[in-house]
């Protein structure tokens, strides 16, 4: 949200597919429901929304395999296992 990848107004519908078991609690399905809640939005918008997603997730996955970690990597493993377990 913090992006404009999602409006506000569907966050409650990323928030049921995401954390409501709709898609694997994995960084592609993340991208599913973002991308699941993108699907009724300005087709016009989509691409540049889907490279601002895959920047998101870029930066994730750079900031969580780094060696050393980096305090971003470690703030979304702590995250992810905070709602996973």
């Amino acid at each position: 949200m913090t992006q404009s990848i999602i409006p506000p107004s569907n966050f409650g519908r990323f928030n049921d597919l995401y954390f409501g078991g709709v898609y694997d609690p994995t960084l592609w399905g993340f991208h599913e429901d973002v991308t699941d809640v993108l699907r009724d939005k300005n087709l016009l918008t989509l691409p540049k929304k889907n490279k601002m997603l895959n920047g998101v997730l870029n930066t994730y996955m750079a900031a969580s395999f780094n060696d050393p970690p980096s305090p971003l990597g470690e703030f979304y493993e702590r995250r992810h296992l905070l709602f996973h377990n």
